[in-house]
C-alpha cells in the first residue's frame, strides 16, 4: 500500500493476507410415516480445510435448531417446507444452502365395509390414508366372541358372518412400510334378513300342471322390496313391491321341478329357499301324530287329492299289517302292538283322462312302549286298612296318572292310596295308569276281605310257569292243581 500526501510525500507498506477455503453447506433428510410428521436431518456439509464449527437450521415454520444432526417434529405433515442451514468452519467462513423438505402424512388407515346381514358373509377390507405407504400386515377382530375361533382372521381382504343381528365393534391391527403398528375401530351395524319360504298347491280338480305357490317370507323390521322366482323350468319371474301373497305357474309337463324364492329387503339383505316340488296329478298325503301309544288306536288322516279321481287306497303300516279299500274315508287307523318306529306308506290309485296314474307318501311314526300295571295290597282282614303300593313302571317316559277303582263303589287318584272296606266280600280292584305322552295301561286284581278265608289267584301268564299269589294268615294248604295237557302236581 503506498499513500502520497499534499506535499509529495509518499510511504509504503506491505503485509501477508491469507485467503481461506469457504466451508461447503449440505444436508439431507428422512421422513417417516411413524411417528407422524417426524423429519431426521443428517448434515453432510464439508469444511474444506477447517473443521465445521456451528450449525444453524431454519425448517420453514419459524423453527429452528442448531444441532448438528437434528430431528424435528412438524406439527402439520403431508406438507412440503423450505428448510436452510447455515454453517461456519474455524476460519469464521460460512455457506448456506436451501432445500424443500416434504413430510410424510401420518400412519393413517381404515376400514372398508357395509351393513350387513345376518347369516350371510360380511366383506371388510383395509384401507390405507397414507399415500405411499403401505399396510404390511393386519389383524382382524370382528367383535363376535360367540363366533369362537372365526372372531379373528389375519387375511387382508376378509369376511366374517354374524350369526345374530345387532351392532359390533370391528378392530383392526396393522403394522406399515416403518414397521409401525395402529389401531383403528369400525362400528358394523348387522340386520336380520328376510326368511324366504312358500307353499303350493296343484291345480285340482282340473288336473293339469298349474301349480299356485304361496309366498309366505317373512321379515323383521325391514319391508320385503322384492322378490324373484325360479321355477326351474327356464322360466324366472320378479314381482316388486308391493308384492300379491300367491302366484300361478303352468309347467311344461308332469315331473319333478326344483323351484327357488329369492326374497329382498330394503336393508340389502336377501334370503332365498329351494323346494324340490313334483307336478303330478294324484297327490297322496295324510296327517297323524308322530308319536303314539303302544296298543292304542292310531288314526291317520287322510288329505290325498282330488279324492273325486282316486278309486283305490292301500295303506302299509309298516309292522307287516295293511289296510286296503276302493271308497274314500277320511281316515284309517291301526293299533301298534309292539313299541318302536314304524314307516307308514300311502299309496293311492285312480283314472285320469283314461290313464292310470298312481302316487304315494311314506311318513314316520314312534311308537312308545305302554306302561306295566302291578301293584301289591296289605292287611285284608275287615275291619283293618288295606294298603295299597303301585309297583307299575314304563320304558319309554314317566308315569304322572293313577286311578284306582277299589271294587266297592270307592276310587282314588293317589299313586299308593289306603281304603277301608266296610263289609266282607270278593272285590275286583282295578289300577289304571297314564304316562306324560297318554299311553296307559290298565290291570284287575281280585281280593277278599275276610279272615277266615283263602284267596287263591292264579296268573297264567304262560302254560310254563304258573304263579300263586296266596292272602292268609299263616295256614298250612295241601293243593292239587290238575293242568289239562300237564299231568297233576302236588303243591304244599
Amino acid at each position: 500500500l503506498s499513500i502520497t500526501n499534499s506535499y509529495g510525500c509518499q510511504q509504503s507498506i506491505s503485509q501477508s493476507v491469507s485467503i481461506f477455503n469457504p466451508p461447503t453447506a449440505n444436508f439431507i433428510s428422512y421422513s417417516t410415516y411413524c411417528p407422524v410428521g417426524q423429519v431426521t436431518f443428517q448434515d453432510l456439509s464439508q469444511g474444506n480445510g477447517s473443521p465445521i464449527t456451528q450449525h444453524l437450521w431454519d425448517f420453514g415454520n419459524g423453527f429452528s435448531s442448531a444441532s448438528a444432526n437434528p430431528i424435528f417434529t412438524y406439527p402439520i405433515p403431508d406438507s412440503c417446507y423450505q428448510v436452510s442451514l447455515i454453517v461456519n468452519n474455524a476460519f469464521g467462513c460460512s455457506d448456506t444452502t436451501s432445500k424443500s423438505v416434504c413430510v410424510k402424512p401420518g400412519f393413517n388407515f381404515t376400514i372398508a365395509s357395509e351393513p350387513g346381514c345376518a347369516g350371510i358373509p360380511n366383506s371388510f377390507s383395509p384401507i390405507n390414508l397414507a399415500q405411499g405407504d403401505s399396510l404390511l400386515f393386519v389383524q382382524w377382530d370382528f367383535g363376535d366372541p360367540a363366533s369362537g375361533i372365526f372372531n379373528h382372521s389375519n387375511i387382508y381382504y376378509t369376511s366374517h358372518t354374524y350369526s345374530n343381528p345387532g351392532y359390533y365393534v370391528v378392530k383392526l391391527k396393522a403394522w406399515n412400510s416403518d414397521n409401525c403398528l395402529d389401531s383403528t375401530y369400525y362400528e358394523i351395524t348387522i340386520l336380520p334378513p328376510p326368511v324366504a319360504d312358500f307353499i303350493w298347491q296343484a291345480n285340482v280338480p282340473h288336473c293339469d300342471t298349474t301349480i299356485t305357490f304361496t309366498n309366505l317370507t317373512t321379515s323383521y323390521g325391514a319391508t320385503i322390496d322384492s322378490v324373484v322366482w325360479n321355477f326351474g323350468d327356464n322360466v324366472i319371474f320378479h314381482q316388486s313391491f308391493p308384492l300379491p301373497s300367491t302366484i300361478t305357474h303352468k309347467f311344461p309337463a308332469y315331473g319333478i321341478y326344483e323351484v327357488s324364492l329369492t326374497a329382498f329387503v330394503a336393508n340389502g339383505c336377501s334370503h332365498s329357499i329351494s323346494k324340490t316340488i313334483q307336478v303330478k296329478c294324484l297327490s297322496a298325503n295324510f296327517a297323524f301324530d308322530t308319536i303314539g301309544c303302544q296298543n292304542k288306536n292310531i288314526f291317520f288322516n287322510d288329505f290325498s287329492s282330488p279324492t273325486i279321481s282316486i278309486t283305490h287306497w292301500l295303506w302299509l303300516f309298516g309292522d307287516e299289517k295293511y289296510e286296503e279299500y276302493y271308497s274314500w274315508k277320511p281316515s284309517a287307523s291301526h293299533v301298534y302292538t309292539e313299541a318302536g318306529t314304524y314307516q307308514i306308506k300311502l299309496i293311492v290309485d285312480g283314472i285320469v283322462n283314461g290313464m292310470p296314474v298312481q302316487d304315494s307318501s311314506m311318513k314316520i311314526i314312534n311308537i312308545l312302549a305302554a306302561p306295566k300295571v302291578q301293584f301289591t295290597a296289605q292287611n285284608l282282614c275287615l275291619g283293618d286298612t288295606v294298603y295299597f303300593t303301585d309297583q307299575s313302571y314304563t320304558l319309554a317316559d314317566s308315569i304322572n296318572q293313577w286311578k284306582w277303582w277299589f271294587g266297592d263303589g270307592k276310587t282314588s287318584i293317589e299313586q299308593n292310596p289306603s281304603h277301608l272296606y266296610l263289609y266282607d266280600s270278593a272285590f275286583d280292584v282295578q289300577l289304571a295308569v297314564s304316562t306324560i305322552f297318554g299311553c296307559s295301561d290298565t290291570v284287575f286284581r281280585p281280593f277278599i276281605s275276610n279272615p277266615s278265608q283263602i284267596l287263591l289267584s292264579i296268573l297264567m301268564e304262560d302254560f310254563s310257569a304258573v304263579k300263586f299269589i296266596l292272602f292268609s294268615s299263616e295256614i298250612q294248604l295241601e293243593i292239587t292243581l290238575i293242568i289239562f295237557g300237564f299231568g297233576e302236581m302236588e303243591i304244599h
